[in-house]
């Protein structure tokens, strides 16, 4: 072994200091980009929710009311539609589910830094991108049912009379689903460190859409209840977001995620009580 001299030693000092340096420095620049996307997305959301509820509500057979947010007004195309959904889809997505997803990202961009990975931060960014593509592609969904199931019941009477029952029993079988085995085994997914170290960036991305199809099966049940009650409301968003991030911090989320599942039913009970006694 070749004897090192006092520079060799200063060299090596510097190189070894300078990666936690680096480290650092990549890790804190990917952490204001996710917090500038929750920041635009939470002001997304608040601006679209008032913007939708001065739009206001049409009254409809069976004594609910349907958002005219739903409704493609005259003038305004079918893209242009889904363009403005799918932007507050993915505001909300971001402004709701995002900061409780940061501590799984944190841990994915120390795992790569540690290990040597070139460009920790840009493959840390596409598993957010790719974690957003399986939000958006949920929301495609959520916009070709909500839009179908909108003129059903405009076209028919008997079928709007209905949907207060639909909506009940969809939130009851929500607070189910929070109770049972499958919200459990998707929720470990969203909350246990990835065994992926050295990923590319089509890796990411793909591992992106892995955790966001889990996120999306963990929070089915809020999701399903916020869009059958009422979407735009800002109080139940804010604590569908207290209920979500505690579910994923939470050292145990069991009684988290049981005492939000029962009261999931019981809103659902009474809601299907006041629809059928109302």
């Amino acid at each position: 072994m070749l004897p090192l001299n006092g520079s060799d030693v200063g060299i090596a000092g510097l190189r070894m200091a300078s990666r936690p340096s680096r480290e650092g420095r990549s890790q804190a620049a990917f952490l204001a980009v996710v917090v500038l996307l929750c920041l635009t997305g939470a002001a997304g959301t608040i601006l679209g929710s008032v913007s939708m509820a001065r739009m206001g509500t049409e009254p409809m057979p069976g004594g609910w009311m349907l958002s005219n947010a739903w409704i493609r007004r005259c003038g305004r195309t079918t893209p242009g539609f889904a363009l403005a959904f799918l932007v507050h889809w993915l505001a909300m997505t971001a402004a709701m589910m995002l900061p409780s997803f940061v501590p799984m990202l944190r841990r994915c961009h120390a795992i790569m830094a540690s290990v040597g990975v070139a460009r920790p931060a840009l493959r840390s960014l596409a598993i957010v991108l790719g974690w957003f593509a399986a939000w958006a592609l949920a929301g495609s969904v959520v916009l070709v049912v909500g839009s179908l199931l909108t003129r059903l019941a405009l076209g028919e009477p008997v079928f709007a009379r209905i949907v207060p029952f639909a909506a009940a029993g969809a939130v009851t079988l929500a607070g189910a689903v929070q109770l049972g085995a499958w919200k459990s085994r998707h929720l470990a997914t969203c909350r246990d460190a990835p065994a992926g170290d050295r990923i590319g960036l089509g890796g990411a991305w793909r591992f992106g859409l892995h955790l966001g199809r889990g996120c999306l099966c963990t929070c089915a049940g809020w999701m399903t209840a916020l869009l059958v009650t009422d979407a735009m409301d800002l109080r139940t968003m804010a604590l569908a977001v207290l209920v979500i991030a505690a579910e994923r911090v939470a050292p145990d989320p069991r009684p988290i995620t049981e005492v939000a599942g029962a009261a999931l039913i019981g809103i659902g009970l009474a809601s299907f009580v006041r629809a059928a006694f109302g």
